[in-house]
């Protein structure tokens, strides 16, 4: 038994090492038993810090300053879309952690100048990112009449930057599940009741994004959700929890107790691979924060925040994804998606459940699996279709995998909305389109 142990161990150790490439029915069973209705949320009140009226040219945008591959089909509209009025509002409210924990949250609402709009879209970043990441695709919804909604989650862009002129410190360890409620409450305040939306969640963000579905209060709104190399689970458990055949199954009594046993040790070897893995990624980590410029950072964060900091921050949001005690599995897609999983079981300190909080995570309803759309990068060393699969057999749409677009020559690994942001874009234009002709 020590032998497997350790033999998890190493496998851990060598999938971190080789496959992290760095960063560049409503209600269902478990804990849920009600869903609240609009008029029992009491609503955020955010405070507009800034509102810029400001014009964006695309051609100058995406291919001189970002210098983007753009396929042939996209280079006309670039090209010939300038002098788009757009008001950029930042807003941030105050909410509580379920460890009753003050910090305030930052998103941020892109539409034309004119106020007039074809629909909302909610871009939702992944993890060691902000909004920021999605500037390709915000600029070109707004130029196209689209209004554009992105949060930056705990620990992250400016979320970060006024959580540490608040606490003075980052948060320690924010579960997804604070990311989850906190874009419901923004979705709550800033999209109408009558109106649909499309939101996309890249990596940690489809984890954020199903959280914030999960409370059953968008199902009626919701166009379509579409994950981005969607997170589905902490890749250590992965390894320790694959099969184990247990030869005394047919054995009364020592396959309870071989069963006891073989947890244990799996307790232990997530324990361990934690610890090891822990080092590796604050490296990854240190790496791909250490390459971005003070724009992709946010300019006003990386005036304010050293980069070491900034990497301890992220580590709290890698925290936040194990839960509290490492010996037990981190948090899982799956289990808001699949009904007969009971949430309570699960709940390593993520806060599932938390008193008079009316914003309640159950399960995913079937109207959303229905409107759920998974895409995934060939070369993608995080999260593949495989480990995917069981979520990807809850949903409604086939899964798309991106390969090398053979006119631009860039790869689909783990970053799509950087290296693929226009055939996201087409995957939402297409949502749209479709219910718009219905």
């Amino acid at each position: 038994m020590m032998k497997l142990n350790m033999s998890i161990l190493n496998v851990a150790l060598l999938f971190l090492l080789i496959g992290f490439k760095g960063f560049a029915a409503p209600s269902g069973t478990g804990i849920c038993y009600k869903f609240y209705h609009w008029s029992e949320i009491s609503r955020i009140k955010p405070d507009v810090i800034r509102t810029h009226d400001v014009i964006w040219n695309l051609e100058n945008d995406l291919i001189y300053k970002d210098n983007l591959a753009i396929p042939s089909r996209w280079k006309s509209m670039v090209q010939h879309t300038s002098n788009v009025r757009v008001l950029h509002h930042e807003k941030v409210f105050t909410r509580r952690t379920a460890s009753g924990e003050k910090y305030d949250v930052a998103y941020f609402v892109y539409q034309p100048q004119s106020g007039k709009y074809k629909s909302t879209i909610v871009l939702q970043h992944g993890f060691a990112e902000s909004s920021i990441y999605f500037k390709t695709q915000i600029r070109t919804l707004v130029a196209m009449g689209f209004r554009v909604i992105a949060m930056d989650g705990a620990n992250s862009g400016n979320t970060l930057l006024y959580t540490l002129r608040k606490l003075h410190r980052a948060l320690f360890a924010p579960s997804p599940v604070e990311d989850g409620r906190a874009l419901a409450e923004i979705l709550l305040a800033e999209i109408p009741a009558h109106e649909k939306f499309i939101v996309l969640g890249h990596s940690r963000g489809f984890l954020v994004t199903s959280l914030m579905l999960s409370t059953g209060l968008f199902d009626k709104q919701l166009i379509q959700h579409i994950s981005s190399n969607g997170y589905d689970s902490w890749k250590v458990d992965e390894l320790v929890d694959r099969p184990i055949m247990n030869p005394f199954r047919l054995v009364p009594v020592l396959d309870t107790m071989t069963d006891y046993w073989i947890g244990q040790m799996r307790s232990m070897a997530r324990q361990g691979a934690n610890q090891i893995s822990d080092p590796i990624l604050r490296d990854r980590v240190m790496s791909h924060q250490g390459m971005k410029s003070r724009e992709e950072l946010g300019v006003e964060l990386a005036d304010e925040i050293t980069r070491r900091k900034l990497v301890e921050a992220t580590m709290g949001i890698a925290r936040g994804l194990k839960g509290q005690d490492q010996g037990l599995p981190g948090i899982e897609t799956l289990s808001l998606y699949e009904t007969h999983s009971d949430l309570k079981n699960v709940d390593n300190g993520f806060g599932f459940e938390v008193a008079n909080n009316p914003l309640k995570i159950g399960h995913i309803s079937a109207a959303v699996k229905d409107r759920t759309l998974m895409v995934f990068g060939d070369k993608d060393h995080l999260v593949s279709m495989e480990s995917s699969r069981k979520i990807i057999d809850q949903v409604g749409f086939k899964p798309i995998v991106l390969g090398k677009d053979i006119e631009t020559g860039v790869e689909a690994t783990h970053f799509l909305p950087n290296e693929r942001p226009f055939e996201l874009l087409e995957l939402i234009l297409q949502a749209y389109k479709e219910n718009r002709d219905k």
